[in-house]
């Protein structure tokens, strides 16, 4: 939405009533705590039971959005300067001059629809080099370019009208695949650092966006406002539609009558997810199994989940600031289709960028916007200062979080359960059919999957705590299984001491990659 309308949507909101609080917030939520654990795992399966919502099977195939693909062919190419006094050096400019037509032709081969679209336009690549000026510096596309790896771009659609890239890496031979769902920032560039390690061992690889990122489409008669959503679809929507698109093209190759013997897949589904993507995977495969809808997952691999964050510090006094400042009026815990970050949605998203990649630049001013953020962050080792900095980062294309992702943090921490999104007693019993938001944990009881659970000693994001929670939730499942003579349910759990939040995907981190290799290493089939 344009910044008038965001403004004015501020004005109405504002003058709502105090009965519109987001429960959640503001008073203490009944834990499992004081259920027993049967009755609770059986009350929380039946409401999600109750809530989910079948996914369509689309059998019209739909293009990928124009703006979509001209995203991902666009040529590495930008004169803007990246702040107010420091810019790309004129040896990486000519170098992008140099690179931009074999990028986009490159590029424009490797997905679907981009030959079709470039005939179709009838531009020459110098045409699109100078379209691209302005818009994108670089993408995972240039990246992977760089690393020497063949890419392949796909598009999945979810059925609320989103749209999601999924970057392959392929290795077609191998039955092995390596599905990368990363944090609430990233935009699939850390998850590049870690594609030839997993190249190298045979893995065919995916990595999957999420609506979090630019170019932020999806379809035109889609209903309700872009922002308007919860890390709940990132999960149901996003990750499903992904996986549906992977199914497809990944069974159509090993031709689906040679599926494997009995329950086994196809294929072995490997899914390597990082802080928020973590919550928004188990969200999602919690809410199949109780469906009995099939996932095709494997494995596991759960780097600093997020779902029992804890935030420390500056970090956490500033959570809970918000909390108190969304109980009084203007209740601003009503607009929560607004993105929060720095996008074109902002009419100060560029000034602030440039500032902060001149003070994240600068000597010495780099030096103390690093020990800022650190003191910020209640101490998080990783290399934030160089985060910001990073070449597919620019005002208009930077990830986002919304208003809802937040106020759903906000109730987890609030609550110390993780949970799906509380809409409030009126709300929640029209969509999961209790008072109650389904608890995801209790749930952890029907988990059929390996899971490898990560944490960084020095990650205040995530901590070790944090991670520990979901391992206690695995124990727990466990002891009922027992009970009942099922399998125990398959996991490990590991402490990286020297790791912050950002270090344990960093694929340039020979401790990271020998720690992650290890488990997507394990045979299944």
């Amino acid at each position: 939405m344009s910044s008038g309308r965001s403004f004015q949507r501020l004005i109405q909101v504002a003058s709502r009533s105090p009965a519109k609080l987001l429960p959640g917030l503001g008073k203490r939520k009944r834990t499992l705590s004081g259920i027993p654990a049967q009755a609770a795992y059986a009350k929380h399966a039946k409401v999600l039971a109750g809530s989910s919502k079948t996914a369509d099977s689309e059998t019209k195939v739909h293009e990928p959005p124009k703006k979509l693909v001209k995203y991902y062919q666009a040529a590495p190419v930008n004169k803007r300067r990246r702040g107010f006094f420091s810019q790309p050096t004129e040896n990486e400019v000519r170098k992008a001059k140099e690179k931009g037509k074999d990028d986009i032709e490159e590029a424009a081969s490797s997905t679907q629809a981009d030959a079709s679209n470039s005939k179709s336009n009838g531009k020459k690549a110098e045409e699109q080099t100078e379209e691209a000026e302005g818009d994108v510096f670089r993408n995972v596309i240039h990246e992977l370019k760089d690393r020497g790896l063949p890419v392949e771009m796909h598009y999945a659609r979810t059925t609320d009208g989103y749209w999601i890239p999924v970057v392959r890496i392929p290795a077609k031979e191998s039955r092995r695949k390596l599905v990368m769902h990363l944090g609430m920032f990233d935009d699939l560039w850390s998850a590049a650092s870690l594609v030839p390690s997993a190249r190298e061992d045979g893995l065919d690889v995916f990595l999957i966006g999420n609506r979090n990122c630019p170019p932020f489409v999806r379809d035109p008669d889609a209903s309700g406002e872009y922002f308007d959503y919860s890390i709940d679809e990132l999960g149901l929507q996003d990750i499903r539609a992904a996986d549906r698109v992977i199914s497809n093209v990944v069974c159509n190759e090993l031709a689906s009558s040679q599926a494997g013997n009995g329950s086994k897949p196809a294929f072995e589904h490997i899914k390597l997810v990082h802080s928020m993507a973590g919550a928004a995977v188990f969200i999602y495969l919690t809410d199949c199994l109780v469906r009995g809808e099939a996932h095709g997952i494997s494995q596991i691999i759960a780097a600093g989940p997020a779902g029992f964050q804890r935030p420390k510090g500056l970090l956490g006094a500033g959570s809970q600031i918000l909390r108190l400042l969304l109980r009084i009026p203007p209740h601003w815990q009503t607009i929560t289709a607004f993105p929060i970050g720095l996008t074109e949605e902002t009419l100060v998203s560029e000034p602030i960028f440039k500032a902060l990649y001149d003070v994240t630049s600068l000597k010495p001013l780099d030096k103390v916007a690093a020990l800022a953020l650190r003191t910020v962050l209640a101490g998080d080792t990783s290399k934030w200062a160089e985060a910001i900095r990073r070449e597919h980062y620019n005002p208009a294309g930077m990830p986002v979080v919304t208003w809802k992702i937040l106020l759903h943090l906000l109730q987890q921490i609030k609550s110390g359960r993780f949970a799906r999104f509380d809409y409030g007693k009126e709300r929640n019993s029209a969509i999961y059919k209790d008072e109650d938001p389904p608890d995801v944990a209790a749930l952890y009881d029907l988990l059929d999957v390996r899971v490898n659970f990560i944490a960084g000693g020095q990650d205040s994001i995530v901590s070790p705590k944090a991670v520990q929670k979901h391992v206690d939730a695995i124990l727990t499942a466990n002891e009922r299984r027992a009970a009942r003579g099922d399998a125990p349910i398959d996991w490990t759990s590991e402490v990286l001491p020297n790791m912050g939040h950002l270090d344990i995907i960093d694929g340039d981190n020979k401790e990271v990659v020998a720690c992650l290799r290890k488990h997507w290493q394990r045979e299944y089939l």
